[in-house]
């Protein structure tokens, strides 16, 4: 696997940088509604594929052509910031933002179609309003308010690389079925999705992969020339030994027409502005007839279909039963990966010890790594964030989303830090757990590796640390206490 980038800053442009006023979705509303619902679409297809933002942006490029349809757009790149950090114009979440809007905004059949470089530039200018509707306007004043402001750019920017993601992503689907006899309740992830969606998790994420190819490849197109190569059909998969009901399948697991998605929509209820999860549903649009072709409004979405997303597939496709279900079966099917992937690099039994009990079977935690006199105390976290709270830009939304599922806990029981402070706390007291060696103990590391993206979105470590009270926990012993370290599953 390739390694991470190094981290990159960016400023991303308002359109009050450029246009000297502040955006109202009225404003873009009126803009869009202007125009054909699928020309718009279309429109911003060509744009998140020409530019990258499916991987990493083209900054030359967006600079470029924002240079080129958008008035004064210069100025807002020369104004000077300590870093000279760079200025990104059309960003993922303005382009998909702009493209949930347009779903009700453009309501009139007979609206003009884009073919002219000043009705685009019009759609463009709405991204750079969505870029500052959609972010929280709240002043900063601590961790808390970093966190709002920034969740919603953080949760649009993709993964630099797929390849680890699809990986575990199948092997957690394939191999589920070890569990099941372990524990009742638990469904088989593997048939279960092609139950609910005609293939299995592997036809699924090739089909995906082809899909992606051409756009993948993509670095530059036109924004109002109706561009066939844009599209794909049927045809695209001709060297597959796939059959026609396999396709018929897939498509209508991740293709809808743009009506369709209008249709949609309001069974969603309220949502903020940057909750663009529709597209991730779907991120293929289905185009309009006689011929039945598609296209991909959004590469990012389209490839994260082959990795987590494989499990919020499953989700939408599935019966109520079986989705009552999923989120206890994928939590034990993660949580039994991430133990083999410590068994597989070779950790001693001394040295990891998975499921760990205390003396009277009372869980501790998912895992504990002993390096020494040090002991790291591990949740393995698959649980995410609701999108309608994590994006709202509302702290009083926000928190008690984090708190349930990361710092106290439900009905079900405690969870996160709160699971982690009582059982450092029995540790502490003198509390035997079995399959650790006898030693004396001088340091504790608390740690929790998640699958959920904004988990390590800036200002949540810093959140999450001003829940975790370790006063108690070092009054108790001259054992020190580690701050909670947040780890994406990826690193671990």
């Amino acid at each position: 696997m390739t390694r991470a980038p190094d981290l990159e800053m960016a400023v991303t442009v308002f359109y009050s940088d450029v246009f000297n006023q502040p955006p109202t979705v009225e404003q873009a509303r009126s803009i869009l509604a202007q125009y054909n619902r699928e020309s718009v679409l279309l429109v911003l297809g060509k744009l998140s594929a020409a530019l990258q933002l499916w991987f990493r942006p083209d900054y030359a490029k967006d600079n470029g052509l924002a240079f080129d349809v958008l008035k004064n757009a210069a100025s807002a790149v020369r104004q000077t910031l300590p870093g000279k950090p760079r200025r990104q114009f059309f960003t993922r979440l303005g382009v998909l933002a702009t493209a949930r809007l347009a779903l009700s905004a453009c309501n009139d059949a007979h609206a003009a179609r884009i073919d002219q470089p000043m009705q685009a530039a019009q759609v463009l200018a709405c991204c750079l309003m969505m870029n500052e509707l959609a972010a929280s306007s709240a002043p900063l004043g601590g961790s808390a308010d970093l966190l709002v402001h920034q969740l919603p750019n953080h949760n649009a920017v993709p993964h630099y690389d797929l390849r680890a993601d699809l990986i575990r992503s199948l092997e957690i689907f394939e191999r589920n079925q070890e569990l099941l006899g372990k524990r009742a309740g638990l469904v088989d992830l593997e048939q279960q999705f092609k139950r609910a969606t005609g293939l299995t998790p592997r036809q699924f994420v090739e089909l995906c992969l082809v899909l992606g190819v051409p756009y993948r490849a993509i670095t530059a197109a036109s924004l109002v020339t109706d561009d066939p190569a844009f599209y794909v059909d049927k045809a695209r998969f001709s060297n597959m030994k796939v059959t026609e009901d396999t396709l018929v399948a897939f498509f209508g697991t991740i293709a809808r027409t743009a009506q369709q998605l209008a249709d949609f929509l309001p069974t969603q209820g309220p949502r903020p502005l940057a909750d663009t999860t529709v597209f991730q549903t779907w991120p293929v649009i289905r185009a309009a007839a006689p011929e039945e072709r598609y296209y991909c409004l959004d590469v990012a979405g389209l490839m994260d279909k082959t990795g987590r997303g494989l499990y919020w597939t499953l989700f939408a496709a599935a019966d109520g039963a079986t989705k009552a279900k999923l989120g206890g079966t994928y939590g034990l099917a993660f949580e039994a990966y991430l133990h083999g992937r410590a068994r597989a690099a070779d950790f001693a039994a001394d040295r990891y010890v998975a499921t760990p009990v205390f003396h009277n079977g009372d869980e501790v935690c998912d895992a504990i790594f002993v390096d020494s006199s040090c002991l790291v105390f591990c949740e393995y976290k698959s649980s995410v964030l609701r999108a309608d709270a994590k994006l709202s830009g509302q702290l009083e939304r926000l928190a008690p989303e984090i708190d349930r599922k990361f710092v106290t806990g439900d009905d079900d029981g405690r969870k996160g830090i709160a699971q982690l402070s009582q059982t450092i706390g029995r540790l502490l007291r003198g509390e035997q757990i079995a399959g650790l060696p006898n030693r004396k103990w001088t340091m504790v590391l608390p740690v929790m590796i998640c699958v959920e993206q904004a988990m390590l979105c800036p200002g949540m470590s810093g959140y999450l640390n001003d829940r975790f009270d370790r006063a108690p926990l070092k009054a108790m012993s001259s054992v020190k206490i580690g701050p909670l370290t947040l780890i994406d599953v990826e690193h671990f």
